[in-house]
């Protein structure tokens, strides 16, 4: 769990230092742009999977959201079917964040090579990868909020309110935001470097609401979440502790997880509810977690519920 607090904590030093960076030396700006969404990836990732490590482990969560059997899209759409909570709806919700985690950096590597061949700004590359990223983004923030109204009544007591909007907030501001600015008249020409400096400004707001949202008495034993004292000697030092919250080592794991069917024993569950109608996150689908980390623990999980 610290690992992943470190790794949105460090959201806002890394944007504000970036995007200084960036109106100091706007040359480099797209270089520095490509890690931001390289991190902001890996952060989109890591809130999802605080937010399961709040509600006690992927088998507390299935649990969790069983016994409330089913619930409505929020509006505008709730004319959709209706969602069947249970492991096919995580594993869904899970795999849609993780196609976020791989198109964007994978993306912003591409933007790299366009720029070094001369077609960065070319229509024909702009256009796709706009409607590319659009896609990406709204998925992953619907499954997100998908994911958290599903599990609102197991996070309370973790300021799950401030916490969801504030991350979705940054998430917007370092995208749509920029979109935005684009499309402005009195931007043109210098989007980008508008765009930096707003970012720098808002990241002073942002410090003020992480400091409501991530409150250290949570993490102190008898806080929210009750993590026990650790000794000195399993904390390890304050590099291991930062290489381990910057390392993907656990996002390729869990991509292979949640995209490997015999390894998330998936496998399992299709054919109850593997294209169902109610299945599908506005034909995407939502689904379970890798439940990987479930059948090890010796658990016995029904599928039929998530695709009924």
């Amino acid at each position: 769990m610290q690992r992943h607090v470190i790794r949105l904590i460090i959201m806002l030093p890394l944007y504000a230092v970036l995007s200084w960076i960036s109106l100091a030396a706007p040359s480099a700006q797209l270089w520095l742009a490509t890690v931001r969404d390289v991190y902001e990836a890996l952060a989109v990732y890591s809130f999802l999977v605080l937010i399961v490590e709040y509600c006690g482990g992927e088998v507390a969560t299935l649990h969790g959201i069983e016994e409330q059997g089913s619930m409505h899209h929020p509006w505008p759409f709730s004319c959709l079917p209706v969602i069947h909570l249970g492991a096919i709806f995580l594993r869904r919700c899970r795999q849609v964040v993780l196609v976020f985690v791989i198109v964007k950096p994978l993306a912003g590597l591409l933007s790299l090579v366009m720029l070094g061949i001369g077609y960065y700004d070319s229509p024909y590359y702009q256009w796709p990868i706009t409607v590319l990223y659009n896609v990406v983004y709204t998925a992953a923030l619907y499954s997100l909020l998908l994911y958290y109204l599903a599990t609102k009544e197991l996070l309370r007591g973790f300021s799950p309110v401030y916490k969801f909007a504030i991350i979705k907030l940054l998430v917007i501001c370092t995208y749509y935001q920029t979109l935005l600015v684009q499309t402005a008249p009195a931007s043109i020409g210098d989007a980008e470097q508008w765009n930096n400096f707003i970012l720098c400004v808002e990241m002073l707001g942002f410090a003020a609401l992480y400091w409501q949202a991530f409150p250290s008495a949570e993490y102190e034993p008898g806080g929210a979440v009750g993590v026990p004292s650790v000794a000195k000697a399993q904390r390890g030092t304050v590099v291991s502790r930062a290489s381990e919250a910057l390392g993907f080592g656990d996002v390729f794991t869990d991509i292979a997880d949640n995209f490997h069917s015999t390894r998330s024993g998936y496998m399992a569950g299709r054919g109850h509810g593997e294209g169902a109608p109610n299945a599908g996150l506005v034909g995407i689908g939502v689904g379970s977690t890798g439940m990987s980390g479930v059948l090890q623990q010796g658990h016995s999980v029904s599928l039929e519920e998530g695709g009924a």
